[in-house]
């Protein structure tokens, strides 16, 4: 899974944030909370980010190292970090 534009940006602000929730990461990139859950999901599913807590309401996400690695690339370079 190659991360691009939203999920890039998504990993930036869980970075940003050390932990973040789904609400939290909307407002930062001005999604609605579904669409980051959606993001941070797909995420989880790829290795590059980690959850914490089982309702989706306060569930957080903190990023693996191929996480921070995938959110250090410049916008230009593709992320082809392998899928875990």
């Amino acid at each position: 899974m190659a991360v691009i534009g939203s999920e890039r940006k998504a990993l930036r602000m869980v970075r940003l944030l050390k932990k973040a929730t789904k609400n939290q990461i909307a407002n930062k990139m001005g999604v609605s909370p579904d669409y980051a859950e959606y993001l941070c999901k797909q995420m989880v599913i790829g290795g590059y980010l980690s959850q914490a807590g089982e309702a989706s309401v306060s569930r957080t996400y903190r990023l693996t190292p191929a996480g921070e690695e995938a959110a250090s690339k410049t916008w230009d370079q593709p992320s082809h970090l392998p899928v875990v």
